[in-house]
């Protein structure tokens, strides 16, 4: 340390700095590293045992001084069927530790897990090994145990890439998942064969939502091609917002003319697809609708006034070819000289399906106003 006389008064004054190796030291200027709180204890077990619906979105359990405390508290939620984690800034350090605590869990019956929002990807495969892996251990276990499976995954917006979906998508080969939404997660077309293989293989999903993404032209055919495979389970498939384009457009046309299994629902809105997509769509259109599909959206395109009419006739044609059980939505279009609706077209009593419509929804539900 240091002393110095200081003032009229003669007063001393001293100074210590505290070094790296904790002893005080002459001239170092580090300050005392202050160790992190003591995170407080659990709930009492009895209490967390009866827990069912954890939402958690936003309370920033990213944290050192939370995420402990609930890895902890999941390690003895046996009941626990819906966590929600969304938009909690989880880090590879944290993710890991919370689900590793469910797994510890032999009891959970979790079948709702939402991790959308965390950017875990980190434009790398970290974070998707993470959750790949507890899939696969927690699809094992329940298999073992018989206990309630996984049902529905959500990890939109995080980031993942094409790497990150091709080794959660390996994750998924033989899980029970049957909601799996990946939007905003900067997929392209390299990672479109693995999600094509991980699909084939997943023969309970009924919905996949891949909306807000970067899939140009060959990944939409890739795509349209495991349609035509005649998928048993897939009811739902949200590929809006991507990059489609006519090739794309032509490509999915053509699966929907020759019949695509379980689709009864299926969102391309917002692709760059312009009149020769349209086009081929005003042919698909009663095929589609007698095969099964019941919505098809295509809304905010660049079909010309001519296509857009072409595309209103075919819709109207098709409902009434099936009892109105079929509709096309909007066609609302940049490219156009005034907004078609063909909301119109289905029938008051005819059934619908919607879009999944939550907080990191596109926009894209029903939209279509009355029948």
């Amino acid at each position: 340390g240091e002393m110095s006389g200081g003032g009229d008064g003669g007063q001393a004054v001293a100074e210590a700095t505290v070094g790296a190796d904790g002893r005080a030291g002459e001239g170092d200027q580090e300050e005392a590293t202050v160790p992190p709180p003591t995170p407080p204890p659990p709930p009492p077990k009895s209490k967390l045992s009866k827990l069912t619906h954890l939402d958690l979105t936003g309370a920033a359990m990213g944290r050192r001084d939370r995420f402990p405390l609930l890895a902890a508290c999941l390690e003895v939620c046996t009941r626990l069927n819906h966590l929600d984690l969304s938009c909690n800034d989880l880090g590879a350090e944290s993710l890991n530790m919370l689900l590793s605590a469910l797994l510890k869990n032999r009891k959970h019956r979790l079948e709702v897990l939402a991790l959308g929002g965390n950017a875990i990807g980190g434009g790398g495969v970290g974070g998707a090994a993470i959750i790949a892996s507890f899939i696969e251990f927690s699809t094992r276990a329940a298999a073992n145990n018989k206990r309630t499976k996984l049902r529905r995954l959500d990890v939109r917006a995080n980031a993942l890439g094409d790497g990150g979906v091709r080794t959660i998508m390996l994750g998924l080969a033989c899980s029970t998942i049957t909601h799996l939404h990946l939007s905003e997660n900067a997929i392209g077309d390299t990672a479109v064969p693995h999600l094509v293989a991980g699909l084939e293989k997943m023969r309970q999903i009924t919905t996949l939502d891949l909306s807000f993404n970067n899939i140009g032209p060959v990944g939409g055919a890739a795509l349209a091609a495991c349609l035509a495979g005649k998928h048993p389970t897939l009811a739902h498939l949200d590929v809006s917002w991507n990059k489609l384009g006519n090739r794309g457009a032509v490509a999915f046309a053509g699966c929907l003319r020759k019949g695509t299994g379980a689709l009864g629902e299926l969102h391309l809105g917002s692709n760059d697809i312009g009149d020769a997509g349209g086009i081929a769509f005003v042919a698909a259109a009663a095929p589609a609708a007698r095969g099964g599909l019941r919505v098809l959206r295509l809304d905010n395109n660049v079909f010309s006034s001519p296509v857009g009419r072409a595309l209103l006739r075919a819709a109207a044609a098709a409902s009434e070819a099936v009892g109105g059980r079929f509709r096309m939505g909007r066609l609302g279009s940049y490219g156009m000289d005034k907004h078609i609706d063909t909301s119109n077209v289905h029938s008051s009593t005819g059934s619908s399906t919607h879009a999944d419509n939550d907080r990191y929804g596109n926009g894209n539900g029903d939209g279509g106003g009355g029948g």
